[in-house]
């Protein structure tokens, strides 16, 4: 109680706008796409963010309960549709709130957001990270090789299923005009995960040692 009643309206702006950091790392990890299924761990992103575990909670538990976010297993997250809607809100009307937000001229103290790639006062900058043609053509040669290594090892039917749906993303990004990196990064990491549940590190590591382009990619955006 005491600890609610010390609480000011200074303290009320400051979570508001970390909120809002958090939804728009999560917004521009997965490029403004609501991928239905949640992959992102949050605590991961409050450590990019370097929120401790503590605010991290606060925060997403909050945007889940608004509906902003998904919520998957365990720490799993996603953006929802409302949640891409109010960044998008909140970013196109610089200099209003939004029902969940402080304005973005308060929310950017000082000009520069944490981790963000929105560019700042450039309205018609790319804000997509794009994969060039060159990366395409290597990325897809890792993922065809990635695919013809697993069929040496027997997968479970859940986890073959899984893997099969980060590398069917992976490949429609890479088959797009303009494949998202974010996406890619997203998709490769939690691609990597399930490999070394469900083959173990030493394996994992081997079959992603063939595959340096992808683990830069992912290096690069986590």
């Amino acid at each position: 109680m005491a600890e609610i009643m010390n609480t000011t309206p200074e303290d009320i702006e400051e979570i508001k706008k970390k909120r809002f950091i958090f939804l728009h790392k999560l917004y521009s990890l997965v490029d403004g796409v609501d991928l239905k299924d949640c992959r992102l761990n949050a605590y991961e992103i409050g450590d990019l963010l370097g929120f401790d575990r503590s605010l991290t909670s606060k925060i997403w538990i909050y945007l889940h309960r608004e509906e902003l976010i998904r919520r998957g297993a365990g720490d799993r997250v996603s953006i929802s549709h409302k949640g891409i809607m109010e960044v998008e809100e909140i970013l196109s009307k610089r200099n209003e709130p939004t029902e969940h937000f402080p304005s973005l001229n308060v929310t950017y103290v000082g000009g520069d957001m944490i981790s963000s790639q929105v560019v700042q006062d450039s309205p018609g900058a790319e804000q997509s990270l794009i994969i060039s043609v060159s990366d395409k053509k290597g990325l897809s040669k890792e993922i065809d090789l990635l695919k013809e290594s697993l069929k040496e090892y027997e997968l479970g039917d859940e986890h073959k299923l899984e893997i099969q749906a980060e590398i069917e993303t992976i490949e429609k990004q890479l088959t797009s005009p303009k494949p998202k990196r974010n996406i890619i990064a997203v998709c490769g990491k939690s691609l990597i995960n399930i490999i070394e549940i469900a083959l173990g590190s030493a394996i994992a590591a081997n079959l992603l040692a063939n595959m340096p382009q992808l683990m830069e990619i992912i290096k690069q955006t986590f």
